[in-house]
């Protein structure tokens, strides 16, 4: 019959066992790393311009200086799973100064594509509409957009443009505190850019008058600087600073028509939202810190247990042997 102290050991070293192995599965079975909740309330981050310049039709036309808000709306739909998430995000561009809505608008468009929760990597093409009445186009995604990794790395992304419809590196500038929460700045750089060359869409190209009464072909040439502000917990973007420029040019890229001018950033209004939920995201620190005790825990329990099994045997063991030494 085992001695009480070794009964005692063994369940020590048995309890040690179960923590150590619920702390490397616990993982599996709760997802606070980071990964993008399904059930987020704010979703909106609405970025102006008081001084915008834009074209009042599509394609070349008369230029006007406005207030322009660009408003990049997210929304998370089945299916969905622990892993991935099908997002749409309708993205708009407005003048603040007209009062019908046909005039206001400057741009348009609705992308739909499946994300990784954690990543924020897209998984496959998206859908594409951004005229009334045309057919959605596939469009082949790649990098972030709505998401960074949770807990971003100081380095190099490839984020999407969807004016581009294409990834372009953004690289890690600085880290700021904002809100009482850290923000890592990444800048992407977007040169002139011929859209012509990029993809088909009717408003690429033009014709422009030349000095000598002619005409020749003009091309829609788009660029732009952007800062994404991403909270270093979550790898939600909380804000956007951001100058854009698109112009009608020769095929060299001289300018010959403004299209539109854009040198906008957040909001305080939508920024300030975005940052206090990113703030209720779990970030997978609970989670880390809980796995860690009960590792750590479980393998002193272990430790505890086999040296008490193991001493507590070779203590018995000398009891006999001093028994039967007396009893000779």
């Amino acid at each position: 019959m085992l001695a009480k102290s070794r009964i005692f050991s063994v369940l020590i070293l048995g309890l040690g066992a179960a923590l150590v192995t619920w702390g490397l599965v616990s993982p599996q079975f709760f997802h606070e790393d980071g990964r993008l909740p399904l059930s987020l309330d704010d979703t909106t981050l609405t970025v102006r311009d008081g001084e915008a310049r834009t074209t009042l039709n599509p394609g070349p036309g008369e230029v006007v200086t406005a207030p322009v808000i660009r408003q990049h709306h997210v929304e998370l739909l089945d299916p969905a799973d622990a892993e991935t998430v099908t997002v749409r995000i309708g993205s708009t561009m407005m003048r603040e100064a007209r009062e019908d809505d046909l005039e206001r608008l400057v741009e348009a468009s609705v992308w739909s594509f499946v994300m990784d929760r954690v990543t924020g990597e897209a998984r496959g093409p998206a859908t594409m509409t951004s005229q009334l009445g045309i057919p959605p186009n596939e469009v082949p995604m790649s990098g972030l957009w709505a998401k960074f990794p949770a807990d971003p790395e100081k380095t190099t992304y490839e984020v999407f443009d969807g004016t581009l419809r294409g990834s372009a590196p953004a690289v890690y500038t600085e880290t700021v505190e904002r809100g009482g929460r850290e923000l890592n700045v990444y800048r992407q750089t977007i040169e002139p850019t011929n859209l012509a060359t990029r993809y088909a869409d009717m408003f690429n190209t033009t014709t422009l008058d030349t000095d000598d009464g002619g005409t020749e072909a003009g091309y829609l040439f788009y660029s732009a600087e952007r800062d994404w502000y991403v909270d270093t917990g979550t790898g939600l973007v909380v804000d956007i600073h951001e100058k854009v420029e698109e112009y009608y040019g020769t095929r060299n890229g001289e300018p010959r028509q403004q299209v539109l001018a854009f040198d906008g950033a957040g909001t305080g209004e939508s920024v300030d939202r975005l940052i206090e939920q990113a703030g209720h995201v779990p970030d997978g620190s609970g989670q880390r810190t809980l796995v860690t005790v009960l590792l750590v825990l479980g393998v002193v329990l272990m430790l505890a247990g086999l040296v008490g099994a193991v001493s507590g045997g070779r203590l018995r063991r000398r009891e006999r042997r001093q028994e039967a030494h007396a009893g000779r």
